[in-house]
């Protein structure tokens, strides 16, 4: 499968790379006069005005598709407003303007038809962005919004000199590198990209065509050839087309593994309920409030609470999916003052907590911090503790389960574990990450889970995609 991979990455960085050069191919062709003046592609009456409508007729479609189609959003239609746009300001549409004695300003299109042309890369950047949850931080995100401004109004500044080609060739210097980093991270994820292959067609055409006019603005060509504008608006059509046909295709695919993927969460969260309230511990809890009743009434009644607070959670758990982390840690809490209810030498939990503004699968942790109580046995150690942590770097979330007790080979985890093999399951459905444990007989154990601060916001939106 990884083979597969690889080739089809292969293929696809290749095809990309052929129509990044087709500008530039068609600019030679046309001054070495291979391609002659007059044709079909240099007739510019009618045909750029056909496509201009055609363009307008997919920003309609994909508009009513983002408000009636439950899987759609308004980042396609956003590129579908800037690719009609970028073309509208072209210079094809410019001779066609001029060939029903309409005059526009020559240096005016041509500064709003590089604009466009970056509104176009950034829409093209939103849509990966939202679609395969790259999580480009604000800063960088705000950062390339003021580069893209800057060189829209350098470049209106620098065509009264005809110097705009530096401008349009440094932005080119950028754009370039961040779609190899981006086509990377897509390709890491491993995931279905089609769509992002399709939609890299977009962002090698209108580069193509931008290194076209740079060629030509230079005066290496004597005019810049009819025709690429349109052919680069066709191959924006033509790839929606395409991506609307994949979508529809796939239908019934989806449904399929949506219905498999809901009876597999479903079976897991009955488990993991089943897991958490255990007949035994509710035996030694009701037991302990017993014996709290017979010494002091107060003592009795505090218990009461906690083991009322700690069923509550357990009942919510089969309606929720995720709790703020706060809430997680307030049952964690719970779940351990019910377990020294019954002890001599009682556990003491350490909380090293910096970060709490998250969400996480509910009652998740809980199965982590019962197996240090279970099997640690850092109650009978002076020095003894679980703790809990929580830190933040690069907008990801790194959780730590630790102990110093006794540890364990963690070759002899048993595969009837339920509670850990739970958690560890709802961790990948929910949040695409496995808990890593880590132990050293006689040193602790240690249970890493490392997930985004926007996982809640992930899952819903994959949600949204399966159904």
């Amino acid at each position: 499968m990884n083979k597969i991979w690889r080739a089809k990455t292969a293929i696809c960085i290749f095809l990309d790379a052929v129509l990044l050069l087709a500008g530039m191919a068609y600019v030679f062709l046309i001054s070495s006069r291979v391609i002659a003046p007059g044709g079909f592609l240099t007739d510019m009456s009618v045909l750029p005005m056909v496509m201009l409508t055609a363009l307008f007729v997919l920003v309609l479609v994909d508009a009513v598709a983002a408000f009636a189609v439950s899987t759609s959003t308004w980042h396609s239609t956003f590129l579908a407003v800037s690719l009609l746009l970028y073309y509208f300001f072209s210079e094809d549409m410019t001779v066609s303007l001029y060939n029903v004695r309409l005059y526009p300003n020559a240096a005016l299109f041509e500064s709003l038809h590089y604009a466009f042309f970056l509104l176009s890369v950034i829409a093209l950047f939103v849509l990966w962005n939202y679609t395969y949850r790259l999580h480009i931080p604000a800063r960088q995100a705000i950062a390339a919004c003021a580069f893209a401004a800057a060189c829209a109004v350098a470049y209106g500044v620098c065509v009264m000199f005809r110097v705009q080609s530096v401008v349009a060739f440094l932005s080119l210097a950028v754009v370039l590198p961040l779609f190899i980093r981006t086509y990377v991270s897509v390709c890491r994820a491993k995931k279905d990209n089609f769509n992002f292959y399709v939609t890299g067609f977009i962002l090698c055409s209108v580069c193509g065509l931008s290194l076209a006019e740079i060629v030509c603005n230079t005066g290496l060509v004597s005019a810049f050839p009819a025709g690429a504008s349109t052919a680069c608006a066709f191959a924006g059509i033509l790839c929606y087309a395409v991506i609307y046909i994949y979508f529809i295709a796939g239908l019934d695919k989806r449904a399929l593994k949506a219905s498999q993927y809901k009876l597999q969460y479903e079976r897991v969260k009955s488990q993991a309920l089943r897991a958490q309230i255990k007949p035994h511990f509710v035996f030694n809890v009701l037991s302990s409030v017993k014996s709290l009743y017979r010494r002091d009434r107060e003592s009795g009644d505090l218990a009461i609470n906690l083991f009322s607070r700690h069923l509550r959670a357990n009942i919510e758990a089969l309606n929720i999916d995720f709790v703020p982390f706060e809430k997680e840690l307030d049952n964690i809490q719970v779940f351990v003052s019910l377990e020294n209810l019954r002890r001599e030498k009682p556990f003491k939990v350490i909380f090293d907590i910096d970060c709490t503004d998250f969400d996480i699968p509910v009652l998740s942790l809980q199965p982590y911090v019962e197996n240090a109580i279970k099997y640690s046995k850092v109650n009978e150690k002076e020095d003894g503790y679980i703790r809990i942590s929580s830190s933040e770097a690069d907008g990801k979330v790194l959780l730590e389960i630790s102990d110093n007790g006794v540890g364990f080979d963690l070759g002899a985890i048993r595969p009837s574990s339920c509670g850990i093999k739970n958690s560890r399951e709802r961790f990948l459905l929910l949040i695409g990450t496995e808990p890593e444990i880590r132990s050293v007989p006689g040193r602790g154990t240690e249970v890493i889970i490392r997930l985004g601060k926007n996982a809640k916001e992930d899952f819903q939106n994959e949600n949204d995609h399966r159904r």
